[in-house]
């Protein structure tokens, strides 16, 4: 049995939203799906980049998304959710 090299976790909608940046600062991006099933936020540079060359000065977006343990692959920005 080989190695599994990346776990992901999707794709799924998943809503992001940047914090104002922590005491070290730092960003934070809180990340969420509907039910709240998922639910974290990280500081993980790689993810936070990642996520702000979405956001740019928005606070918030809704994305098709695949999630690792220190990873996500954004497939694309979708509509705006109600939720």
């Amino acid at each position: 049995m080989g190695k599994i090299k990346k776990l992901m976790l999707g794709p799924l909608i998943i809503k992001v939203q940047q914090s104002m940046f922590s005491s070290d600062n730092r960003k934070i991006i809180l990340i969420y799906n509907e039910d709240k099933s998922i639910f974290t936020e990280t500081s993980d540079e790689k993810i936070v980049d990642k996520v702000l060359d979405i956001l740019k000065d928005r606070p918030k977006a809704y994305l098709l998304a695949q999630l690792g343990i220190k990873d996500i692959n954004i497939l694309e920005e979708v509509e705006k959710q109600n939720w």
